[in-house]
């Protein structure tokens, strides 16, 4: 708790739950991160032939 206490006040957060709020938007962002790339190499072939007749 000591390092939430201390992260609050160098980033001059409103509160302990704000630090906790911060800390689990970036474990998002890092998890979207991640799977951006697996998801692109993904082929959803009906994806692909609804493209393709669409241009």
């Amino acid at each position: 708790m000591q390092f939430v206490e201390n992260y609050k006040v160098a980033k001059k957060c409103k509160s302990r739950s704000q630090v906790i709020a911060l800390a689990l938007d970036l474990l998002r962002f890092q998890e979207l991160e991640k799977a951006y790339p697996e998801a692109s190499t993904e082929i959803n072939q009906d994806w692909e032939l609804t493209i393709r007749y669409k241009r």
